[in-house]
């Protein structure tokens, strides 16, 4: 049942503390001061219990204290990635708009006065939308209530998950108990805590167990991420897949993890060349996590990796339980994976449409679960599943494939309507060196049939990436059906 104080910010705070640099620590009491001083500055704004506040905020530490502050006095925080483009700004306040915006980007001005400065770089401003569409949502369950914006979506805009205070303390709470983590231990957060990653993982959790927190930039370099973790003592790491890739590759042969207990990843899934590379570097061994929005955190692996065996999902959070949903669609021994879990967000918004999930009781993920030996393996997802006259292929099955040949670096393979009007695999790498199409297609033929061969190469510099580092497969979608270049 839940209790009072699981809806109460102050009430957590026991001996949380923030690490600005080597002499600065943020204790309990000044992030308390800080909450009210802020507290103080919003509400003289009309700004109180109810209020939808978007909060766009580059610094994880200003943002950590906006996100604690406005929970705290019962607002609706929606989280907008703070690196977006005008266009996309104003599309994401067309599908949700807000009272209030708080923000240190430029973006803004461009479009409205800000109000005043609210705390170092931070301005307010007030758009005056129409906020009919949260009229769809119980008032009371939008106070002290997180909404995040999917970056995994294919639609238009990305979806808008309503997780009420509550919901976000009971995940913080799993993965306190998932890394028994302790009062004291120090955690580096280089995820962005506008993410469900990044919030669990980086805030909830070390502020209900009483650790320390040193916030840094996602886009840090390899060698500052080893020279921090070994310079404040790092107990635990909340890393992307994208630096691990960076330190399992880079040359130098002084980087070493001293003091380092844990390491984590999630959003994507890591390759098995970038895992089997960090062990034999740093003798060391990434446990991945996976999550989503909608309902929290899911599964842990903790195994090492070796060369041979597949890699699967791990074991359930704590209070977290799988179920696996067939569907006649799919091929023999791959289901839905479905989760059923205290963390699970009260709905969401997709294209102006509202789902309550506290109807369904549980999430269907749309993740393709292949199950063996009591083990769970990730198959992929069944909207990017390759419908080739009436066959289905698993995309993960073709990328896994092409990755292995020494020349390809990354490999995305994207369902493309030919022009018989069927779906037929097409594949987006980057690569190491040129090379021709016929030698990719030849070596395919090897370990797939032909159906599953891709009928067409894009090659990139790169692919593109969300804030986190997860691959944005919609663009690349757009791109083969003419909407978007790269």
């Amino acid at each position: 049942m839940e209790s009072n104080h699981e809806k109460s910010i102050l009430t957590l705070l026991n001996d949380f503390s923030i690490i600005k640099d080597i002499i600065t620590v943020v204790t309990t009491e000044n992030i308390k001061s800080l909450i009210s001083d802020y507290e103080c500055i919003l509400r003289s704004e009309g700004i109180g219990r109810g209020s939808i506040v978007a909060l766009s905020i580059s610094d994880s530490f200003t943002l950590s204290m906006f996100i604690m502050t406005t929970l705290e006095m019962g607002c609706t925080d929606v989280l907008f990635y703070h690196d977006l483009k005008p266009a996309e700004y104003d599309q994401l306040l067309d599908y949700y708009p807000v009272q209030f915006i708080l923000s240190d980007n430029d973006v803004f001005d461009m479009q409205w006065s800000s109000v005043r400065k609210v705390g170092g770089n931070v301005k307010l401003f007030k758009p005056g939308a129409d906020l009919s569409i949260w009229e769809k949502v119980n008032t009371k369950k939008l106070e002290s209530s997180v909404v995040l914006l999917t970056s995994g979506s294919t639609t238009k805009v990305p979806k808008a998950v309503i997780k009420p205070l509550s919901n976000i303390i009971a995940d913080g709470r799993a993965i306190l108990e998932a890394l028994e983590m302790k009062p004291g231990q120090r955690i580096l957060c280089a995820a962005p805590i506008d993410h469900a990653y990044g919030l669990g993982f980086g805030l909830l959790a070390p502020l209900i167990a009483s650790s320390s927190v040193l916030y840094v930039s996602p886009s840090i370099l390899p060698s500052q991420l080893v020279k921090k973790i070994n310079n404040f003592n790092i107990d635990i790491l909340i890393g992307l897949p994208l630096h691990y890739k960076m330190l399992a590759e880079s040359r130098s042969d002084t980087l070493v993890l001293n003091h380092l207990k844990i390491a984590l990843s999630a959003t994507a899934p890591i390759g098995r060349d970038t895992l089997l590379k960090f062990q034999e570097k740093y003798n060391f061994t990434i446990w991945s996590v996976y999550g989503s929005s909608e309902a929290g955190v899911m599964t842990i692996q903790q195994d090492r990796v070796s060369k041979e065996e597949p890699i699967s999902i791990g074991v359930p959070f704590p209070g977290v339980r799988l179920e696996l949903i067939s569907n006649e669609d799919l091929p023999h021994n791959c289901y839905e994976l479905a989760v059923i879990s205290g963390a699970l967000a009260i709905g969401y918004f997709e294209n102006g449409t509202y789902i309550d999930l506290k109807k369904e009781n549980c999430w269907k993920t749309g993740d393709v679960i292949t199950s063996e030996d009591d083990k769970y393996y990730l198959s992929g997802r069944l909207n990017t599943f390759i419908n080739v006259n009436g066959k289905k292929v698993n995309p993960l099955e073709i990328e896994e494939v092409l990755m292995r040949h020494p020349a390809v670096k990354e490999a995305v393979v994207i369902g493309e309507k030919s022009d018989k009007r069927i779906e037929v695999p097409h594949a987006f790498l980057t690569v190491s060196r040129v090379i021709e199409d016929i030698i990719l297609i030849n070596y395919c033929k090897e370990f797939l049939a032909d159906y599953k061969i891709p009928s067409s190469f894009t090659y990139l510099d790169e692919l593109p990436r969300g804030s986190t580092g997860k691959i944005m497969r919609n663009r690349l979608l757009k791109n083969i059906n003419g909407g978007e270049s790269l």
